[in-house]
């Protein structure tokens, strides 16, 4: 094992977004046993997504690609700016979707969705009723605009059905909100970000499931001075003067940038190498069973919406910004249940 080999395997290890120490440990093994009729099928799978994107992503755009934990962002083709991010648990994955960032908000307030707050937030208040005094929240009796605060001191949290918790918690900005100091939004179907975090241990991890859904970023500052300031003198002492309060502050971008949530597990960088990635959804499995089974969106036949969906089409949109409480589950200003 002479250092030429160690330089070929930390070459590998790179080539398979694993700690490049030249170390054949438990993943690196794992990695260099997977045969190559595989790892051509892993190519093959990763083509079809391809042909799913937009055949022009725009001549700057932001690209996540999921599997590799990673945003760039990508002028005339070329990647100017990399860095590690945070996806979505297996249980909540991130989405692939593409959308036009508009707009960022410095020190943004963290409003719990409910889906969150009812299977996160519930069981830690029921531990430990001090939790949201001791993390800044705000607690509303409901959605509404105007909804009266309440002492969350007075409500006995184990007694609550999850299903039917009514609350609003909010997290106003401050060192402790899990957005951070900035979040850049792009609006999709899906309610997600991308983000700051204040848990900046979680980017020295190899593997970064770690999020509900939201990407993290490890550099937004980075960002946020590519994206809005530019060396616009205005532009960088109004966010000067924001960061240095606790005041949310929406920025409007001069141009919007269309953003690209993807799922790579294989790709070629510019320079030709070819790259592979862990399938941390297990999307390569479903994807292949479909292509063998010939299951291609263009001949699939048509099957009649339910009732329920064509009626929920019909209905008008919500007006209200704010989120309608439906039973057991709400909508935020979409028609979709989240």
């Amino acid at each position: 094992y002479d250092p030429a080999l160690a330089a070929a395997v930390g070459a590998f290890q790179r080539r398979h977004g694993l700690a490049a120490d030249g170390i054949i440990g438990p993943q690196t093994l794992a990695a260099l046993n997977v045969p190559a009729d595989q790892r051509a099928l892993q190519v093959t799978l990763n083509l079809e997504r391809w042909r799913w994107l937009p055949r022009e992503p725009g001549p700057r755009h932001l690209l996540v690609n999921i599997p590799d934990f990673s945003l760039a962002l990508v002028e005339d083709g070329v990647p100017t700016l990399t860095m590690r991010a945070v996806v979505g648990r297996p249980d909540r994955p991130t989405p692939v979707v593409s959308g036009l960032m508009q707009w960022l908000v410095i020190n943004p307030g963290w409003s719990v969705p409910q889906k969150l707050a009812r299977e996160d937030l519930l069981p830690k208040l029921a531990a430990d009723p001090g939790y949201l005094l001791d993390r800044g929240f705000r607690v509303y009796a409901d959605w509404r605009p105007g909804a009266a605060e309440i002492d969350p001191a007075g409500v006995d949290w184990r007694a609550i059905d999850p299903l039917h918790l009514g609350f609003k918690f909010f997290q106003a900005p401050g060192p402790r909100n899990p957005l951070g100091r900035v979040k850049f939004m792009f609006p999709n179907d899906f309610s997600v970000y991308i983000h700051d975090t204040d848990q900046r241990g979680v980017f020295a991890q190899d593997q970064r499931c770690f999020s509900a859904g939201c990407v993290r970023i490890e550099a937004p500052d980075d960002l946020l001075q590519r994206l809005a300031l530019r060396g616009n003198a205005p532009a960088e002492a109004a966010v000067q003067t924001a960061m240095a309060g606790n005041k949310s502050v929406g920025l409007a971008l001069a141009e919007a940038l269309p953003v690209h949530l993807v799922y790579l597990t294989a790709w070629v960088e510019t320079d030709g190498t070819l790259q592979f990635r862990r399938d941390c959804y297990g999307y390569d499995g479903d994807l292949a069973a479909a292509l063998v089974a010939g299951a291609r969106a263009p001949v699939a036949p048509h099957r009649p919406l339910p009732p329920a969906v064509i009626a929920r089409a019909a209905a008008p949109a919500p007006t209200a910004a704010h989120q309608v409480r439906t039973g057991p589950v709400s909508m935020w200003t979409k028609r979709e249940a989240e």
